[in-house]
């Protein structure tokens, strides 16, 4: 089938699971294709001397259609979607995305449990039907159709993590500590008071805002906003606050601040309406907690360093569960179960690299055999000289695992099965990146070379039923004399990863808070997900307000106009020749979070009226976009990247809100707002692209 000249490539790139009977369906697969002369790779090779991962990425691109076997048995294993949706996130950049999914029979209502994967075309077989092999052939033998977006909603939980730590946390955090202590009811209450702050993230992403309505009369409000920050973000006057609650526990009253970040309403709006786009939100939820530990413990983030705890909980157990890690932080001693050798500081010789210790011992302490092996293992390091560490309870595992030079990570068929725990071992797999001494040549080709230190140790499991994408490491099985085996790797190097674990997309995830979790609130007044809706949200009632009392009679264009520039740097609208800023809109209300809308005036002699007032901002989002490009060079986004992002977050925004099922669902934007994208650096374009607009809108609706 394939033509000459494409010697490197296969017809088709055959993905299973490691199950017996997914493999002798997986051969009689191929079988069937070589007999048709269709060249046939088994995910079981993949790229020779390669990571598991890294290979399926490679045959991906590397081959004219992929067939992912799905059976009742492997979509259920919690490694499926993880290694799939990482290998389809890298192979979309290089235009070489024909994936389709191969089901085993009508499987049509559990298939929907796949959630991210529900959108990539798949093809149904019955294997005891006599036409199954036709209908394989028929399909493979189609011309390959280059999936532009097999993940439809791209990566949430990336652009929610990177919008909430560049937008609030990065800000925030820092300066918690002093403004905890200069507040009159933590100096009264000092010895009951924990001094992190608490980011909350619910299973099922129902965000409650304050954290009072959950309805348990333990937990009250006490200050309802400390000011922390005021500052001018892209032209609107931004106000950083947090909340201070206090939990009453018998005779004893425990304070502390926190929040559900309000950006998981996202994930949670995505998956209700299912109908605008298909959002697995269980693998969103996790891949946001992970990612947010990440960036913020990351060594950019020094000036965050235990000024927060990220903590998973079940609704039910809300109070529960802060209350616990409360009594943690202001009893001595509690988080006492890190256990160091008495020994000095490692002295590591890998170069550009300094550690805390050898190693860190990272095991499920509810699983009593696991328990006896981390034993095992730290009386084996210690009698050995290394210098080691159990898990802190309270820490951030990542921050955690990232003071360790090799991470020992204990698996049982009980462990492994916690959906949180792949994207935990993702997350160190993917933070363990050296750098070149020529950073600035990595930095311009954005290339960073990664080095693996995780050693899972197996009990009483195969490597089968590990994920995937660890299979190329060194694997040590208990039931083997695995304390030697142990010593052997961990005296010898690190193994090299060329490519790092994807990160995909960061403007998706930008795109779909932006109009689900903002626009919709100024604009119709219609906060999505929450019980409390906008107070004061008539948009034409504000402008009108806001005309009156600055004693205007040009009229305002009942729309906002949303200027994105192509280098997303913050750009003040009214630096350009004719626009002057008025003044902002009264602010809508939701809860505690206050919404505005900026009014500016354009004076034109080709204008009707000489002048006219418009509404007008730059997204918020583009200006993360940017900060992250500069203060997160492992993100991957150079300047060429920022400036196509910065066109797709334009281009997917308009699409999006112009879409049939946002306007059933969420409501009609299109006649308030219109998204316009700019190239700076043309001198005053940005006066000409609002002075076209708005005379184009002139002709067609009255001013207000």
């Amino acid at each position: 089938m394939n033509e000459a000249g494409s010697q490197d490539e296969c017809d088709v790139f055959l993905v299973h699971s490691n199950y017996s009977d997914d493999i002798r369906k997986a051969e009689y697969i191929y079988t069937i294709l070589e007999r048709n002369n269709l060249s046939c790779v088994p995910s079981a090779i993949g790229q020779i001397g390669k990571p598991l991962l890294e290979g399926t990425v490679y045959m991906i691109e590397h081959s004219v259609k992929t067939l992912v076997l799905v059976t009742l048995e492997s979509f259920k294993i919690p490694w499926l979607k993880l290694d799939l949706i990482l290998a389809l996130e890298n192979a979309v950049h290089s235009r070489k995305a024909c994936v389709r999914l191969l089901v085993e029979g009508d499987q049509r209502e559990e298939f929907k449990e796949l959630g991210l994967l529900g959108s990539v075309p798949y093809l149904s077989v019955d294997f005891n039907r006599s036409d199954w092999e036709e209908k394989l052939l028929e399909e493979v033998q189609k011309d390959p159709e280059i999936m532009d977006n097999p993940l439809p909603a791209g990566n949430l939980a990336l652009g929610q993590v990177y919008s909430v730590v560049v937008g609030y946390y990065g800000t925030v955090l820092p300066c918690l500590s002093k403004i905890l202590t200069e507040n009159q009811t933590v100096k009264q209450n000092l010895s009951t008071t924990s001094t992190r702050f608490f980011i909350l993230i619910p299973s099922d992403c129902k965000i409650l805002n304050p954290l009072t309505q959950c309805r348990d009369s333990r937990i009250e409000r006490v200050d309802v906003r400390l000011c922390v920050k005021t500052e001018d973000y892209c032209g609107k006057e931004r106000t950083y606050f947090v909340t201070l609650y206090k939990i009453t526990d018998g005779s004893t009253v425990y304070y502390f601040v926190g929040e559900i970040p309000y950006v998981l309403n996202t994930i949670s709006m995505l998956h209700a309406k299912g109908s605008i786009v298909e959002v697995d939100r269980s693998y969103e939820v996790n891949r946001f907690l992970w990612t947010l530990e990440s960036v913020l413990t990351h060594r950019k983030h020094d000036d965050c360093k235990d000024t927060f705890h990220v903590i998973k909980f079940e609704p039910q157990l809300l109070v529960d569960t802060i209350l616990t890690q409360i009594k943690k932080d202001v009893t001595p001693g509690l988080n006492a179960k890190c256990v160091m050798t008495p020994q000095a500081k490692l002295d590591n010789s890998v170069k550009g690299q300094s550690y805390e210790f050898d190693a860190a011992i990272v095991y499920d302490d509810e699983v009593s055999t696991d328990q006896m092996i981390a034993q095992n293992i730290s009386d084996a390091l210690c009698k050995n000289n290394f210098t080691f560490s159990f898990e802190e309870p309270g820490k951030p595992k990542l921050e955690f695992l990232d003071k360790a030079r090799w991470k020992i990570i204990i698996l049982s068929k009980e462990s492994r099965l916690r959906p949180i725990c792949c994207f935990a071992l993702a997350s160190s797999i993917n933070n363990d990146k050296d750098k070149d001494e020529n950073k600035d040549k990595e930095e311009s080709t954005n290339k960073v070379k990664a080095k693996v230190r995780v050693i899972p140790v197996l009990n009483g499991i195969m490597v089968k039923e590990i994920p995937q994408f660890m299979y190329w490491m060194s694997c040590i099985y208990t039931n083997e004399n695995y304390i030697d085996s142990l010593l052997n790797i961990m005296t010898g190097q690190e193994l090299e990863l060329d490519h790092c674990l994807p990160r995909g997309n960061v403007y998706t995830g930008l795109v779909w808070g932006y109009i689900l979790n903002y626009l919709p609130i100024p604009l119709i007044g219609k906060a999505l997900g929450s019980d409390i809706q906008p107070v004061g949200a008539d948009l034409t009632n504000r402008i009108k307000m806001t005309l009156r009392d600055k004693s205007i009679t040009c009229g305002c264009m009942r729309k906002l106009y949303l200027c994105i520039p192509k280098s997303c740097e913050d750009r003040k609208l009214d630096d350009a020749d004719g626009i002057a800023k008025i003044g902002e809109l009264e602010a809508v209300k939701v809860a505690e979070r206050v919404y505005r809308l900026a009014m500016y005036m354009m004076t034109s002699p080709d204008l009707p009226d000489g002048q006219v007032c418009f509404l007008a901002e730059q997204p918020a989002p583009t200006k993360h976009l940017f900060d992250i490009s500069k203060r997160y060079r492992n993100v991957g986004i150079s300047e060429i990247d920022l400036h196509s992002q910065a066109e797709e977050f334009c281009k997917s925004c308009t699409a999006n809100v112009r879409s049939e099922t946002f306007i059933r669902d969420v409501g009609d934007l299109n006649s308030l707002c219109q998204f316009l994208f700019y190239d700076a650096v043309v001198r005053n374009v940005l006066c000409q692209t609002l002075y076209y607009n708005c005379v184009k809108h002139l002709r067609c609706a009255p001013t207000e």
